[in-house]
């Protein structure tokens, strides 16, 4: 009888990996589309919403975007499935200059106690205070606030 080689049981060995990382990959992305799927139908509160954003200026012109907090909002439900993160997202429509805009936010939050940390981030603000985090992202007709607990802090 013949003996195996050695690496018949190193490609066997191989195999086995490659198929338990396939079945794990699959069994991530398997969640991600249910959390997102479900996210998307959940029924939105939207004054609990804008309460959870309370002390963030909201640009006057700014109108509440459901479709789009709904969007916004499974990215951020999926970021705390895998992070202990407190996260408060909502979408606006505006028809403002993204300039203008980011000029508002960069005066308007500190009059409300916050500082900025990332003067020369392009595609978005980042604000902090003692408790939180906010992200101010814009474009050419909408714009979405995220509000982030900072560990540690109520």
């Amino acid at each position: 009888m013949a003996r195996l080689s050695p690496w018949v049981f190193v490609g066997m060995g191989c195999l086995g990996v490659m198929a338990l990382g396939i079945l794990a990959i699959g069994g991530v992305g398997l969640v991600v589309t249910n959390t997102l799927k479900e996210e998307l139908v959940r029924p939105l509160d939207k004054q609990a919403l804008l309460k959870a954003l309370e002390g963030i200026p909201i640009h006057p012109k700014a109108v509440f975007d459901e479709q789009q907090t709904r969007t916004a909002r499974s990215g951020s439900v999926m970021a705390t499935k895998f992070i202990k993160l407190e996260m408060t997202t909502a979408a606006f429509q505006l028809d403002v200059p993204e300039q203008e805009v980011r000029d508002w936010y960069k005066k308007t939050m500190p009059e409300h106690g916050y500082q900025q940390v990332d003067a020369g981030n392009q595609k978005h603000l980042t604000f902090v205070n003692k408790t939180d985090q906010v992200l101010i992202s814009s474009g050419k007709s909408w714009l979405n606030i995220t509000r982030m607990k900072l560990p540690g802090t109520n």
